[in-house]
């Protein structure tokens, strides 16, 4: 399963047993940077779960971008073995 942590808070990221502040790249450069997300991705040892984390500094270095439905279209092909499902879509 890939998770990718939109939350500013960090808290899938957190919950998960990483630390954000340990990582150099996360959801705030594969959305606003273009980082390809492969480079985000974080591969959890002992679970089933591949992790591109957030976090507060990615917060607040964001500003809303309209990228994100063309993002999402690009994660599905390049993320194609991985089960697609939405989980807390806010709104």
């Amino acid at each position: 399963m890939l998770l990718v942590d939109f939350d500013p808070q960090a808290n899938a990221t957190t919950g998960l047993g990483v630390d954000p502040y340990s990582l150099k790249v996360n959801v705030y450069h594969v959305v606003c940077k273009r980082v390809p997300i492969e480079d985000a991705m974080v591969k959890l040892e002992g679970k089933r779960i591949d992790l591109v984390p957030s976090s507060l500094a990615a917060c607040l270095n964001t500003r809303p971008t309209r990228r994100l439905p063309r993002l999402t279209r690009g994660w599905r092909r390049r993320c194609s073995g991985y089960e697609q499902e939405g989980v807390g879509r806010g709104g």
